[in-house]
Order: C-alpha cells, then structure tokens, then sequence
C-alpha cells in the first residue's frame, strides 16, 4: 500500500465514516508509507473521539496539520468549523468546498532544515550495499523461518551468541532495532534445557513473549512462558517438570522474591536442566543509579548462587551500547577467571537529529515549549524532570485545548503503566509526558519529535532518552529547551552523594546489628533493617520502602562495585532483604582513620567519573553550534565512530564509521574440531579434496560439525538449501567475511573451515597467504574443496604441491 491508497482510505473514513480499514493489515512499500499509514490511522481515530467529545478538536486539527505535510494533499471535511487554533497550526480551510490544507509552518528557533527532513523533505541518508554473506544455517532456518539475516551486525552477535562455551559469560552490544530477539530464541533452543531471560519491565516481558511465540516453529504453548506478578506459574511449573520449558521470560523481583519460583529454577539447576540466563536491557543495572531496583542489582548474586552448582550455566548480557565503567563492573560482577566474551557491535543512530535551544528566562523556555508542542511532528514524547512537572506541563496544555495527551511518571501505577503503553503504542494519543521511567521496553517504532525540558545529569542518559524516537529507521528530532537554571539543577542532582560519615555509620551499623550474624572464612549474613547509628533521633518507619532501607542497600552495593565485598546470595523474607556476603578488604571491619581514608578515595574516584560525565554534557551546552553534538557520545560510547545526521553546527550527514561490523577483536575462546572431522582430514591442518560434486561433499561435512563453510554467494545459498543438519553454530562466509575475520576474530574464524576454492587468481592467492600463516600460529584445519588443481601463481606451484597442504585426497 502506498500514500496515495492510504489517502483514499482516509477520506472514505471522514467523509463516509467507512472506518473497516482500521483493524486491517497492510503491507507496506517502505517505511515511509507505513509511517503515513500510522499517522492516518491516528488521524481517524481522533476524528472518531471528537465526534464524540467536542473538546477533542485541537487534537484533532494538530494530528489533521501533521498528517497533511507528510501527504502534501487536501482533504475535505464538510461543514467543519475550526477551532481558533486551527491557523496557528498552518492550517487553511476553503470555507465553500471544505477542502483543507496545511501550510508548513515550523518554530522560528527550530532548526527547519532538519524538521522538515522529519515530513520526509530533503532526507540525506547512507547509502548502504552489503558485501556480507547474510545466508542463515539450517538450525536457524528450522526455528524460525528466516533464511537471512537482518543485517551482518545481527549474523556476528546470534551466531557470536551461539559460540559462546558452557560456564562463559557474553556481553553483546547490538543496535536497538536491530534483531537482539533472535540472539534469546536460538541460544534457547541450542541444547535441550531451560533458558531464563530477565527483562526490566512487563511490557517488554510481553512484547518478547509475543515476538517468540509468532516466530518459533516449535510446539510454544509447551515450551514458552512470561510470568509477573499477576499472572499463573502452574503451566510452567508443569512444563519444567516434564523438561519440556525452554523459555522463561520473567522479572528480576519475581526470580527472588517469589519463593515457588525460585525452588523451581534451583531445582532444575541442580539437575543441570537449566542452560541459560539472559538478562536483557543489561546496561541498566550499572547505569541507572545503585539503588534503581534492588533485586536487578542483585542478579549476580544469583546467578552466582546457580553457578556453584551447575558450573556449565551461560550467562549473556544484552543491550544496544555500554560506558567502559559499565562494562567494568559487569565483568567484575558477572564473570568467573577469564570466562567472558564481548561481542561489540556498536554504531551511534543514524535517525536522530540534534536541536539544542537555550532559553534567556524561564517565560521564554515556556513559550518555546509550547510552540515546538503545537508545530513539530507527532507522535512526540515530552520528558520533564519530576512528576509535579509532568502534571503542571499537562495542565497548561488542557488549556490550550489539548486533552487527548498522558503522563508517565515514577507515580503511575503498574496496571496504568501497562494501559498507557499499550495505548501508546496502538496509538490512542500521540503525545505523552514523561520522566525518565519512561522508555524501557517501549519499542514503539514511529516517534518522530523527543522534546527535552530538563538536562539529564549525563550524555548517556541522555542518549537513552533521546533514543526513543526513530525506531522505524525514518528521521527523529531531539530538540532540547533549557535554561542556565536547568544547568545548576541538573549538577545539583548528580551532587547527591552519600558523605563519607554517614556511608560508614550505616555500614557499621548494620555490621553490629543483632540481625547480622558473622558466619565463616570473612563470610557475614547483613540484615538491612537497621537504624543507622548517625540518625538516632529519627522515627525507623516499618515500611519495605522507607528511604533507610534503601539507602542501607545503597551502601552494600557501594561496597560490591568497589571490591570490598563480594555478595553471595540474596534472599527476601518477610518484607526484608537478607545479603549473604564475603568481605574481601579487611579494614571495613574496623571503624577507624585508615578505614575512613579508604572510602574517602573510593567515593572521590565515583564523583571524578559522575562529575566528568556530567561536565560532558555542561560543556557542549556551552559550545552548541560550535561542536558536533554527537561528539560527546562517541566519548561515553568508547567502541562507536563519529556519525551524525544533523544538529546546530551542521545540517549534512558526518559520517565516519568503521565499515567493520565487529568493533572489538575476539581471539578466544576457540571452538574444538569434531573426531569426525579429525578422522576425515587425517588431522592434517590443511587438506585438498578434489572433487567434482563438491554439494555431496559438503553436505557430509556438515554433517560431522563443521565450524565455517567459506565460498562465494551462489554456493553458500545452495549448500544452505540443501543442508540436513549439522552444527548449530555453523557459519556461512563468502571470502569477504573471511578476510575480515581471520586476521582478528579466531572466536569466528576455529575449530574447522571448509573453503570451496574459487576460480580467482587474486584471491587464490590470498586465501593460499591466509592459510599458510593460519597453520603456523593456531590450530584450525583446512578442508579445501576445488574441483581442479589450480596453478597458484605466486607460488609457482600447483595447489596439491603447496608446503601448506598435509593431505591431498582424489
């Protein structure tokens, strides 16, 4: 369906009420249209909701102004009459025919060269031509349908992914967008056993749970399951008691704190029936402040509580970008001796826009505001800095005659959380309020304007933030409007830290506690309902969320992040956590000077790291229009080049990035050639076969476990037609991929490679090179499949009489 169909479809809906094509499927041209097609169906809804509620007409007439630009068409609307907003939006009526226009009318300080790139004007985008082989094995193919891969980034981390040894840990670094889901179904059904994905909120639970049960070509009703806090464990109780479960999507606070749960989930793991566990969203354990969801702060004690007896559990860690200290304490915390593996695939996005506004005064950050409101491109999400903000900006809006619009914020409601997005994301308003509890697992793919009324404390939350729109692959603005006041409120918010004194008051205070009982070998159980021995004259409230818990979580953490602690276990009974912990350093269990010099230098390093990231942020406000705003990401994002697709110093696309997908070398760990495939090539590092029906061939040593067949495009396709089974972890490489593997990747590129030799001199000549350095520095075999023995002519030698090659088989 294209733009023009869809406008016939609009008009019927108004003119005619013919409404049908609102809970039909379409298929679209491009993502442009579908974008049109979102925008019209939003469109029809709020005309629907208007002839119900009069006071949904400035609704209807901004999302009548936005739909118009993109269509570049009028439509009519008999015996319409406007509301006195309706000129503000560029909006123009032929009051005799009822035909409608709209006239781009844009915020005079809005960069217009870049909002109209959002009505789909002008757009500069890369032009990209794949050079990958993207031909899925047949392990993939099976499970899910897919014969090819998104993009090469999704091919390295799923089958990065499925490399991955048992007892490793794997943090993998792919674009949101980009197909992270199937790196959970595959890994799930790679071995017969349960695999738990951990997700940050119910949403995104949902949203994956959805996702894998439409995709798996596997019996799912018996096999997937999602549980939170208001739903039945009974089927999946039944299920993993058969050892039928494979997939578990769940919560942190139900893996610890439901009791059936988590005797269940032991109990398999003492069987070794569990495999897996994936925790989704990773970089916001570290990144969203140590006291954001105590039990997500704690996986590792979990995890590691598993661990003890099952030491073949796989442990991955997924999101779109992490900070070097992020992935520092990952590693601290989720990796045993050298047992870890980071897949890094990160590149900045390449839909958003930059647009920064400083404001002289707080009337004018205001009337700013409301204009980017009322004129830039919707859906729109607004953050604020509190939920006061939120609800005050939701009122000055309602006056000004908009009522279809939401807030989200830190005091909404689980039930109302999960009405709003689903709302949100059927597109029931196009416009919500926000703080920063909103965005986590809500991948809704067509937000085109992020409007920043506050300064977030650093670039990466930020970034997170701003992320939220353009998921469609189609252009997103972030415009921020600030003043110098929101700068001093943002570095008043970073400068809460908890002093020196009070940390330790709090620390021994729990150490002497009656509820803490020293165990063995500097082993301690910490019960974390204590007084702090500093705040004796305050009331100790009975509540599971008073602020002194919290803070006395805080400090644990503190410890852990720091390596002064290590935390074993966690257990939740009666309202209460209980931490089962390892004291690592000695002098904090002594309250005395030197003790107190040693947490004076640890929190002067966090302030140095939270203050440089801040400053960050500080100074490209400084120099808007003078630096690229994307520079500062590429600072926090140490793995990601230079790419922007437009702000206030430039309107034309910088690109700089590295064409290599992998954006870190994986040297180990290497995978281990099959006897099958040692008994086949008589353990030679390099045999020749030549052989005339090459598929036959092949097929039989994909059979035994081959690790990477390497040939040409055609070849690669027919082979993965005709492949009966094989490793799972099979990868197809065209020479291409191979070149740019082997020099750095052995993760990739060991065990076993076949090589279907092509008929190139130039490249003959450069596999012969590759090979014959392989063989003197790793312990890959070569299986080289041609069907003549080829003259290398930079060797003066035929193939068969090459030093490199141990076995020539006729």
């Amino acid at each position: 369906m294209n733009e023009n169909e869809i406008h016939v479809l609009v008009e019927g809906a108004i003119q005619k009420n013919e409404l049908n094509f609102l809970n039909e499927s379409f298929h679209f041209e491009n993502e442009r249209d579908e974008y049109i097609f979102s925008s019209a169906s939003r469109l029809v809804n709020i005309w629907l909701e208007f002839l119900k509620d009069d006071s949904k007409k400035v609704d209807f007439e901004c999302a009548l102004r936005n739909y118009l630009l993109l269509v570049k068409k009028e439509l009519i609307i008999p015996q319409y009459t406007p509301s006195d907003r309706f000129n503000i939006f560029g909006l123009q009526m032929n009051k005799h025919t009822g035909e409608i226009w709209a006239n781009l009318l844009l915020p005079e300080f809005a960069n217009n060269i870049l909002v109209k790139q959002l009505y789909m004007q002008n757009i500069e985008q890369r032009q990209v031509s794949s050079t990958h082989s993207l031909t899925t094995n047949a392990f993939i193919r099976k499970l899910t349908g897919f014969e090819t891969f998104k993009s090469n980034e999704q091919k390295m981390t799923v089958m990065g992914a499925l490399r991955v040894p048992f007892g490793y840990s794997c943090l993998v670094a792919m674009t949101t967008g980009g197909g992270k889901s199937l790196i959970t179904q595959t890994v799930a059904y790679q071995n017969e056993g349960l695999t738990i994905v951990i997700v940050p909120t119910v949403s995104l639970m949902l949203d994956q749970y959805r996702n894998a049960k439409e995709i798996l070509n596997t019996n799912t009703n018996e096999e997937v399951f999602y549980y939170h806090s208001e739903s039945s464990l009974d089927e999946f109780l039944v299920s993993l008691k058969n050892k039928k479960a494979k997939l578990l999507f769940v919560s942190p606070e139900s893996l610890i704190k439901n009791q059936v749960l988590r005797a269940a989930i032991q109990k398999a793991n003492a069987e070794k029936y569990l495999k897996n566990i994936i925790v989704d969203e990773a970089h916001i354990i570290i990144e969203w402040g140590s006291s954001f969801r105590i039990d997500f702060q704690c996986l590792d004690a979990l995890r590691k509580n598993l661990l003890r007896e099952n030491e073949l559990l796989r442990t991955y860690l997924l999101s779109a970008t992490y900070s070097d200290d992020t992935i520092r304490q990952l590693k601290m915390f989720y990796s045993e001796e050298d047992n870890w593996i980071e897949i890094r695939c990160e590149k900045l996005r390449h839909e958003t826009r930059f647009d920064v506004i400083k404001c002289d005064s707080f009337s004018e950050k205001r009337h700013k505001i409301l204009d980017a409101i009322d004129l830039l491109p919707r859906p729109m999400i607004i953050y604020v800095k509190s939920p006061d903000d939120a609800e005050e900006l939701k009122t000055v809006l309602n006056e000004r005659g908009y009522n279809n619009i939401r807030t989200f914020t830190g005091n909404t409601g689980n039930d109302q959380r999960l009405k709003l997005i689903s709302d949100w994301k059927a597109g029931c308003f196009d416009l919500m309020i926000a703080t920063c509890a909103f965005g986590v697992g809500v991948d809704k793919k067509d937000v085109r304007t992020v409007l920043h009324t506050y300064i977030p404390e650093n670039p990466n939350k930020y970034y997170q933030e701003a992320g939220r729109g353009g998921r469609d692959g189609l252009p997103c603005l972030s415009i921020m409007i600030y003043t110098k006041q929101d700068v001093d409120s943002a570095f008043g918010f970073v400068s809460k830290v908890i002093t020196t004194e009070k940390l330790l008051g709090r620390w021994f205070s729990m150490l002497k506690s009656s509820g803490t009982q020293p165990l063995q070998n500097s082993k301690y159980l910490i019960d974390t309902y204590v007084k702090p021995e500093y705040n004796v004259d305050e009331e100790f409230i009975d509540s599971i969320n008073n602020q002194d818990i919290n803070w006395n979580v805080y400090v644990i953490l503190f410890m852990r992040r720091n390596g002064l602690i290590t935390i074993d276990d966690i257990q939740y009974n009666n309202g209460k956590y209980i931490f089962y912990i390892t004291i690592l350093e000695r002098k904090i269990l002594t309250k005395d000077d030197e003790t107190t010099t040693l947490i004076d230098e640890i929190r002067n390093n966090e302030w140095k790291r939270t203050e440089y990231e801040f400053l960050l942020m500080k100074k490209n406000l400084e120099k808007v229009g003078k630096c690229c705003w994307s520079d500062m990401f590429t600072k926090i994002y140490k793995e990601t080049q230079d790419y922007c697709a437009g702000c206030n110093e430039h309107f034309d696309l910088i690109d700089f990035e590295d064409a290599k997908t992998l954006k870190k070398d994986i040297n180990s760990p290497l995978s281990v050639v099959t006897s099958e495939i040692a008994s086949y090539s008589y353990a030679s590092k390099c045999m020749v076969s030549l052989c005339n029906q090459m598929e036959d061939h092949m097929l039989d040593l994909l059979d035994m476990g081959l690790d990477v067949l390497v040939a040409d495009d055609e070849t690669i396709s027919l082979i993965a037609q005709k492949q009966r089974h094989g490793n799972n972890h099979l990868l197809f490489c065209n020479y291409f991929d191979f070149v740019e593997l082997i020099s750095m990747n052995k993760f990739y590129i060991s065990g076993s490679v076949g090589i279907w030799f092509p008929d190139n001199v130039v490249m003959q000549n450069r596999l012969v090179n590759i090979i014959e350095n392989c063989i003197l520095s790793n312990e890959i075999q070569f299986i080289i499949f041609t069907n003549k023995d080829y003259d290398i002519s930079n060797k003066n030698k035929r193939l068969s009489e090459l030093s490199m090659v141990q076995h020539f088989k006729q």
